[in-house]
Order: structure tokens, then sequence, then C-alpha cells
């Protein structure tokens, strides 16, 4: 919760300048995470970036962050779930599969660095990203993130 508001502070200026609204819920009472927090900041301010750089004005962006289990060969782990959803123009499916891919980019201008080191760095903190785009509707980034070892541990044992 708290590294959402500190991005939150850095990013609303960014989406009020491009006239764009953003609709944020997060969970009362999320758990904590384990990682590096600036890290894990500096990952969701590319995405968020990324997602206000492809959208028109006036779009639309949502941020939503949840505690879900993810079943991963049939073992349930819990993990924070990030969602970071915009209507921006979407991303062709024949491309989805390279965007993390290093200096692969869509963009005039950049170095196509950034979704690669967010896959980097989500990877490094035990979590994994899905990504879901359709074409003129917009691309929702779904980062899921571990709880810290000893929240697992407490849950299991009751």
């Amino acid at each position: 919760s708290q590294l959402i508001e500190d991005i939150l502070s850095i990013i609303k200026p960014m989406i009020n300048k491009n006239e764009c609204t953003l609709d944020v819920r997060v969970e009362n009472n999320l758990p904590k995470i384990k990682g590096d927090k600036k890290l894990l900041g500096e990952a969701l301010i590319n995405i968020l970036m990324n997602s206000l750089e492809a959208m028109p004005r006036h779009g639309r962006m949502f941020i939503i962050a949840e505690e879900e289990s993810y079943d991963s060969g049939g073992e349930s782990t819990p993990h924070i779930k990030i969602d970071i959803r915009d209507t921006g123009p979407g991303i062709p499916d024949y491309q989805i599969e390279n965007i993390f891919d290093p200096f692969f980019t869509t963009k005039s201008s950049g170095t196509g660095l950034g979704l690669s080191i967010v896959s980097k760095t989500i990877k490094s903190h035990g979590g994994f990203i899905k990504v879901k785009s359709k074409i003129n509707e917009g691309t929702t980034f779904s980062l899921f993130i571990p709880l810290e070892p000893n929240r697992q541990m407490d849950d299991a044992n009751g």
C-alpha cells in the first residue's frame, strides 16, 4: 500500500498534465511483500509511464492492488497482484511476446530496455508478469509479487 502511495505522488502530476483520469483501488490491510522498495517502485513507474505515453489525452488509467493466491504446479502461493490498466491503443498479439526483450521498442525514441528491466526486477523478487491487451481497448499489466516468507509460514501454520 505504501509503495503505491509513494508512486502516485510521483505519477499524478504527469497524469494531470495529460488530462487523464486515474482510478486506484488498493485492498485494505494488504500484507507486506518481500523486496527492494526502490527497485519495485521503479518497475511500477516504468509501466505507468509506458501506459501514460501510449494513451491519448483524456484516457483512463487503473491501478488495482489485492492479495491473491496463484496456483503454480498444484501449489497455491499467496501474492500481491498489482494490475495497471490503461485505455490506450493496445499491443498487437505478435508484439506481446517481445515486449520484455532487451532493446525491443515500438516508440520512435527510447532504448527498449524499460520493460526488460521491469521483468528482471519482478523475477528477481520471485514474481512474474502477465499481459493482456486488446487493440483499441487498452492493456493490462498484472504483476504478481510473493508475500514475505514469514507471512506465508504464519498462514500455513494457522
